[in-house]
């Protein structure tokens, strides 16, 4: 997916050395970039490393069913916001069991969360985040003033009733209920958009992202969102157009450069295509999703920074 590419290269190429305080490292950070993907082209999950996707639409799963609590990923053996949890609750945990810190491990946590259901009696909750703003769902949310409604369904019923209207936006986040969340959320809202061509209905989506990690976090937002137009077209009778987004603070951290450089030097191979003719938006199931045709180079080591 040469878009992608050419987003390492103008990163590498025009951005500039800063220190990230909240992970303490040195990230190369550009502000302000776009990606435009046709989804005619096949479904965008890059090929110049083998990507999670089971995983990708777990998380996706997670955030139409409107959860937030970490055992729901787990049990799926989706460990992406375990690094974030431990990080919030790990502590207080290890406190709970009597063990130092110094000898607790996340794999202690995970499990945990999987098997302690006495003090973990809500799954591990992460907060008022993604899925339950889209939603509306989390617990207690409907006691905050002005808090969502279920944005998902209303904008999917509004793609309906009005398709050319401007207003077909879900936002995750939250000035009030950002404080209360495990991680304030990196990709913010997306927008729909409808359009005729030759009497064909195309649904476009453009994502906004606040903060974006090139190596890791860009492929993942990438697949899901496109899954995630996929499904939304589906319920409203178009076809998938394009993807877009719109990037804040495009970064690299340090100890990633010189493997994206080496991995946008990889010849690409054809796009795969997604098969969700098994499952549906409003019942969801990540295991019925069908990935056709997918070859790519082998996984690409890079370090999380939660």
């Amino acid at each position: 997916m040469n878009i992608y590419n050419e987003l390492v290269l103008k990163v590498l190429e025009e951005g500039t050395y800063r220190h990230e305080p909240r992970t303490d490292t040195d990230i190369l950070s550009l502000f302000g970039v776009f990606l435009e993907i046709d989804m005619s082209d096949g479904f965008p999950l890059l090929t110049s490393k083998k990507m999670a996707f089971n995983t990708m639409a777990v998380e996706l799963e997670w955030f139409i069913n409107g959860r937030s609590d970490l055992k729901y990923l787990l049990e799926r053996n989706c460990n992406i916001w375990t690094g974030d949890a431990f990080r919030a609750y790990g502590s207080s945990y290890a406190k709970y069991l009597g063990v130092p810190i110094e000898n607790f491990t996340i794999e202690m946590f995970r499990n945990g969360v999987l098997y302690d259901d006495e003090y973990f009696d809500d799954g591990c909750d992460l907060g008022p985040i993604y899925g339950t703003q889209w939603r509306g769902s989390y617990a207690g949310i409907t006691s905050i003033r002005n808090a969502p409604p279920d944005q998902l369904y209303e904008v999917v019923e509004s793609l309906k009733k009005d398709p050319f209207a401007r207003r077909h936006i879900v936002m995750a986040w939250n000035p009030v209920a950002n404080k209360d969340m495990v991680l304030p959320p990196c990709h913010m809202g997306f927008q729909l958009y409808m359009r005729e061509v030759n009497g064909q209905m195309y649904l476009d989506l453009l994502w906004m992202q606040r903060s974006a990690d090139i190596a890791l976090g860009i492929p993942f937002n990438i697949g899901s969102y496109a899954l995630l137009l996929e499904l939304i077209a589906k319920e409203v009778g178009a076809l998938g157009g394009f993807l877009k987004a719109s990037i804040g603070d495009a970064h690299i951290y340090a100890s990633h450069v010189e493997n994206l450089k080496k991995q946008v030097t990889l010849d690409l191979y054809p796009l795969p295509k997604v098969d969700i003719s098994q499952t549906s938006l409003w019942d969801f199931d990540a295991s019925k999703v069908k990935l056709i045709d997918y070859k790519s180079h082998d996984r690409v080591t890079f370090k999380l920074y939660n």
